[in-house]
This record gives structure tokens, C-alpha cells and sequence, in this order.
């Protein structure tokens, strides 16, 4: 078979002409090179894991950063070439903005000569406060010239730069304690009474992510009748110490005191409850509480409706027989989700028939536990040619769940045509009125009713002078068109009876039951 091809140069690359919409072509010769092709790379923010590291604009240092951008240029190039770059780039805490770029010149290049390497120093800035997660943006070579051909060509020439934005650095200072005002407690008996405060002294570090409070007498002594001073103090790592004091006057008419006794039920075993949490409480006091309540009680509470990563539940106000009050008290925090995962099924997938291992994903998203996984999939059947679905469930980490229904298509597993047709915009050049074989296969004997109705069928194209073109070397004698299955050859041959079609174009499109069609061109002559 003689294939005659053609190929057009149009801005430093090869475009393939569409039928009916083909430029005037330029005839590549044998003696011309390939054009010369610019590729860079970049000292730092290449990549997630070498990004560039700013801190915000408020810094001292840090908010900006130099890359340095290494274009490397090989193949034949004629005459001196020039392109473009920006060389400052800032962050204004939206987006990447750009100034005036620096021009790079690129000298005349032989064929097989060594690469040439011009480097380009670019300036990254953060003018805003951000101060956490990442961005990127592209740095796109612009604006190339020419002496003359072959060309500079600087499609595969971007860097995409990857940065990381950071605190500032943070300054030790002294921790925080909170002790509470002086207060009196109830006597329990004749010696006094013990105390337990720890849950009133409060401290924290703004650098130190937990510290430990020390109390003189400690939490839970045994305080005689009377006033007695505490003294506390949390010291950080850092060795800075914040301290402070209170009083505690035992006396006989304090209020009860109440405690904290947990959940009635477990989570499961991330920390989760997929249901409202009932905790319980208890309250004591030393003299006791009116009837029928004993001394001491428990009760309980409900988080109700509330969910979420730190759901705490309030015992309430709780009174002794002398109508004292206790303040209510939290509970520890709970992990509490209500609602089911919104499951989302991706794009419609296709699959050949036949085919092993077909999966139907979906995308889990929990804006409360997350999703257990972000991606599910189903294997799909694929013994059958149209559509099909699946039951996909996403789980939360919480325990709940959510099920959709996701479609899939399976289609031929096609291939051709075959001898003599030619496909990808070749014409086949074949004498009007004549029987032309059109041979393809679909993975098998599927049966003859394959085509959808009311295909295969000719459309009017017109006809190109400078598409590549081929003659029909095969054709068979018949009065119309038919289908026959070759078992031998394990192909389909499709019979297209043309019609008077002398001086024209058609394409034929052949449309199978599972939606694809494949086509091809025809030029008639006498």
C-alpha cells in the first residue's frame, strides 16, 4: 500500500489538519531538522517536598525567596532566538501576580550541538498574612522571536513552582495560671475537710502544648477548720514560672460538691458515637440532700442534638438540703456524630465487554468524623454491552453510613478498520458504485446485530487536496450492503455497496449498540 503523507509547520509545532477545515501545506523535506526545544527545571519549589518556604509579609525575614529557573535548550536552531520570562512573582494572599519580564537570548544552534543552558533568577514573595498550608503557580515562557528556521520552540518550557507558607517564629513567654478567689468549703467533720480544687486551677502555655500545676497543700489534703493559704505555681520549658495563691476557709455551709463519672456507653474504636451520649454525673455533700435523694446521688445527661469534635455535656445546678447550689460542671469532651457521609459517584466510567477487574468509584465526604475512606469502589459486571449500576456505601469514621446507586457503560472491545480502509483522516480513493470490504473486530463473535439503527451510513463531506490519501486495493462484488461474521479471521466484514458518487467525498460512520462510532474517508472517482 503507497500512503502519501503531508505535514505543516505552525507556531514550532506539528498540527494534524482536520477534514474540510485543512491550512495551505508546507512540504516537510528530508534536509530540514527538528526544531530546537527548551525544557526547564528549578532550584527550589519543584515539587511539594522542595517547596518554597515564606512567611508572612509581618515577619522580620522569611516572606521572600529566590529561585533560580535553568532553562536547557537542545536541537538545531537558525540565527539568534529570544523569549521571555517574569522574574518576580508575588502572593497577594488570593493569588500569584507577575512583573515585567526579563528577556533571554538563545544563540544560533547546530544540529547534535551541546545543550545551551540559561538560567533565570526569580524573586517569590508573600505581601500577605498568610501563615499555613501551600499554593503553586506556573512560570510560562513568553513572547519568543526568531532570526530564521528552524525555531525555537518553548512549549515545554514551564515550571510550576510549589510554596509553603509558614509562621513566624514565636517568642517564649511566661504561662498562664488561673487560681480560683478565695472560697469556703464544708466540713465534714470535727479534723475538717478534704478539698479537692484541682479542677479550679487552671494553666496553659501559649509555646508549650500541656504543663503541670504544683499546689502547697495539695489538691485533695485534708484542711483543718479555718483559713488556709494555697500557693501554685506551673513553671514552663522554658523555665519561666507564673505562680499564685488562694484561701480556703473551712466552714459548715458550702455546697455540694460534683463529679464527673463518664458516659453510659463506649466509643467505637476511633473515639466515635454515632448516637446521642448519656453521661453521668454524681453529687456529695457532707451534710446531705433533701428526700428522697441520698446522699451521695448520681444522675445523668444527654448531649441531645449537638454533635461535633468536642461535644461537653453540663450537669446542671444541684442543690443541698440547706439550698445551697453547686455550679454546674462539664464533662469530659466527646466525639459525637449525627449524620450519615455524603456519597458522590464519580464520572460514569466505560468499560470494554469482557473486561477484568471493572470498579465503579465514588468520592465519602463527613464534615463532622470524616469518611473512613475518600474513594469506594464496586466491581462492575461487564458480560453485557449498554449500561449498568452498582450499590456503592461510603462509611463515616463514626460508624454511619450512606448507599448510591453509580451507572457504568460497557462497550465492544473495537478494533480497526482493517485492509484496505484507512482511518485518521487518510481518503480512501475508490471507484464510485463499487463494493467496498470494511473489516473490524470486537473481541469476539458478538452476533450480527451490532450496528445501531440506522448506521452504517454515508454523510457529504468535502473533499481535501492536501490530506494524505490512499487507494482501496480490495474491493468485492456485491448489489448491495451486508454484514458478515469471518470466525477463521475472528472479524466482522462489513459490505458498503456506494452509490453514484464520482468527483465527491463521503464518510462512512459505522454506530455500534453501545453508543461509539468509528469512522472513515472516502473520494470517489469515475
Amino acid at each position: 500500500m503507497k500512503v502519501q503523507s503531508f505535514a505543516w509547520l505552525l507556531a514550532g509545532s506539528l498540527v494534524l489538519a482536520a477534514c474540510g477545515q485543512q491550512p495551505v501545506p508546507e512540504v516537510v523535506q528530508d534536509d530540514i531538522q527538528p526544531l530546537s526545544d527548551l525544557a526547564s527545571s528549578s532550584s527550589l519549589g519543584g515539587s511539594s517536598a522542595n517547596a518554597v518556604s515564606l512567611k508572612p509579609s509581618t515577619c522580620d525575614e522569611g516572606s521572600s525567596q529566590q529561585v533560580t529557573i535553568t532553562y536547557s535548550i537542545t536541537g538545531p536552531q537558525g540565527g539568534t532566538s529570544t523569549f521571555q520570562v517574569p522574574t518576580v512573582w508575588t502572593y497577594n494572599g488570593t493569588s500569584w501576580t507577575s512583573g515585567t519580564p526579563v528577556t533571554v537570548s538563545v544563540p544560533e544552534r547546530k544540529n547534535n550541538a551541546a545543550a545551551t543552558v540559561r538560567t533565570v533568577d526569580v524573586t517569590v514573595t508573600n505581601s500577605s498574612s498568610r501563615n499555613s498550608g501551600s499554593s503553586s503557580f506556573i512560570i510560562t515562557p513568553s513572547n519568543p522571536t526568531n532570526a530564521k528556521s528552524p525555531n525555537l520552540d518553548i512549549s515545554n518550557g514551564d515550571s510550576t513552582i510549589h510554596v509553603a507558607f509558614n509562621a513566624c517564629p514565636v517568642t517564649n513567654t511566661a504561662p498562664w495560671l488561673n487560681v480560683p478567689e478565695d472560697f469556703n468549703v464544708e466540713a465534714g467533720s470535727a479534723s475538717g475537710a478534704v478539698v479537692n480544687f484541682a479542677r479550679l486551677v487552671t494553666a496553659g502555655d501559649a509555646e508549650d502544648e500541656s504543663v503541670n500545676v504544683a499546689c502547697t497543700p495539695a489538691s485533695g489534703s485534708t484542711f483543718e477548720l479555718g483559713r488556709t493559704t494555697v500557693n501554685c505555681s506551673v513553671k514552663d520549658s522554658g523555665n519561666l514560672t507564673t505562680s499564685g495563691s488562694f484561701v480556703i476557709t473551712v466552714q459548715d455551709n458550702t455546697a455540694p460538691t460534683l463529679t464527673d463519672l463518664g458516659p453510659t456507653t463506649r466509643p467505637n474504636d476511633a473515639g466515635w458515637y454515632n448516637s446521642a451520649v448519656t453521661n453521668n454525673f454524681k453529687a456529695d455533700d457532707a451534710v446531705g440532700f433533701a428526700a428522697p435523694l441520698t446522699n451521695p446521688h448520681t444522675f445523668t445527661k444527654s448531649s441531645g442534638t449537638a454533635e461535633g469534635d468536642a461535644v461537653r455535656i453540663n450537669s446542671g445546678l444541684v442543690s443541698d438540703a440547706a439550698g445551697n447550689e453547686a455550679q454546674g460542671i462539664n464533662s469530659d469532651a466527646f466525639q459525637i456524630d449525627l449524620s450519615d457521609p455524603n456519597v458522590v459517584c464519580g464520572a460514569t466510567p466505560t468499560f470494554t465487554l469482557g473486561q477484568s477487574n471493572a470498579t465503579v468509584s465514588a468520592t465519602v465526604t463527613d464534615n463532622t468524623s470524616g469518611p473512613v475512606n475518600e474513594s469506594v469502589s464496586v466491581a462492575a459486571a461487564t458480560g453485557t454491552v449498554g449500561g449498568g449500576s452498582v450499590q456503592v456505601t461510603g462509611e463515616d469514621i463514626a460508624g454511619r453510613s450512606r448507599t448510591v446507586t453509580c451507572a457504568y457503560n460497557v462497550v465492544y472491545n473495537f478494533t480497526g478498520f482493517f485492509s484496505p480502509v484507512d482511518m485518521n483522516g487518510v481518503y480512501n480513493v475508490a471507484k464510485a458504485g463499487s463494493a467496498i470490504p470494511v473489516k473490524f473486530k470486537l473481541g469476539g463473535d458478538q452476533g450480527l446485530n451490532i450496528f445501531a439503527t440506522g448506521y452504517p451510513k454515508a454523510v457529504a463531506v468535502s473533499c481535501s487536496t492536501s490530506a494524505p490519501s490512499d487507494s482501496i486495493e480490495e474491493t468485492v462484488t456485491a448489489n448491495a450492503s451486508g454484514l458478515k461474521y469471518d470466525a477463521t479471521a475472528d472479524q466482522y466484514n462489513y459490505t458498503w455497496k456506494t452509490g453514484s458518487w464520482a468527483g465527491s467525498c463521503r464518510r462512512l460512520d459505522v454506530q455500534l449498540v453501545d453508543g461509539k462510532t468509528y469512522s472513515a474517508l472516502f473520494k470517489f472517482n469515475k
